[in-house]
């Protein structure tokens, strides 16, 4: 049996499926942060902007955000509610909702819940009263 080889086709299909395909090099080159837009970066995440939102503010990618925010010694917001438990807990018993003390320390309703029902802490349903 032979073989079939339609190397003209083939080509052109392979050129066609190559631009489908996003090229890996953008248009234009990376955006780089002045040292005054770094410090309104960093003043906005310390005001409980989430990464992906200062991402779309400053035009640049997330994982850049984070690179500028551990250069500047920025505090990470991952663990932040066991850092603060005891504060987080009394809020909670307080009757504060998990979505204030979430705005309050930077992070989620679900993280606050999370951190809280993960160390013990008597939950309320969503009408106030203890499960």
């Amino acid at each position: 049996m032979r073989t079939y080889a339609n190397l003209p086709w083939q080509r052109r299909r392979v050129d066609k499926i190559l631009t489908l395909v996003p090229s890996s090099r953008p248009d234009h080159p990376p955006r780089r942060l002045k040292p005054d837009e770094v410090f309104d970066l960093v003043a906005d995440y310390n005001e409980g902007t989430r990464i992906n939102d200062l991402a779309a503010k400053y035009g640049i990618n997330r994982v850049t955000v984070m690179a500028h925010l551990k250069r500047e010694g920025a505090e990470s917001r991952r663990g932040v509610v066991e850092r603060r438990l005891p504060e987080a807990t009394a809020l909670y018993k307080g009757g504060w909702s998990l979505a204030r003390i979430g705005e309050k320390l930077g992070v989620s309703p679900g993280t606050v819940w999370l951190t809280l029902q993960k160390h013990g802490v008597q939950m309320r349903d969503q009408q106030g009263r203890s499960r």
